[in-house]
């Protein structure tokens, strides 16, 4: 049987961001996640990470507005009728590096040193 998925790394309101200057954090998690994902076969990946200061993008800090979900629909629309080009030939293969403390605590430089 062959599977697919997708998956959304979410915006965050970019005016939120420079305020409580958590971007820093959450542009790490981002890129992590990313690595992650793509490391295990899981291409097919729309990263709304850098959109958040799009007008009308984000309706509040953590929730897409109407030019938010319209990105997301271009995107599903194609995968939901299985028109998709990235994953059909999916080859996922669960790491359990990634469970890992080493993976888990990995920040900064040394996060950096390993998705280089």
């Amino acid at each position: 049987m062959q599977t697919t998925s997708e998956f959304y790394p979410f915006a965050y309101q970019a005016l939120h961001h420079a305020y409580t200057k958590i971007h820093v954090l959450l542009r790490q998690f981002d890129k992590k996640v990313t690595y992650q994902l793509r490391e295990q076969g899981f291409n097919n990946i729309l990263d709304l990470s850098n959109d958040g200061g799009k007008p009308y993008f984000m309706q509040d800090t953590i929730h897409l507005g109407w030019h938010g979900w319209l990105t997301v629909d271009k995107s599903v629309k194609p995968f939901l009728d299985g028109k998709d080009k990235v994953n059909k030939n999916n080859n996922y293969k669960i790491n359990n590096y990634f469970y890992s403390d080493q993976w888990q605590k990995a920040e900064g430089q040394e996060l950096n040193n390993i998705i280089k």
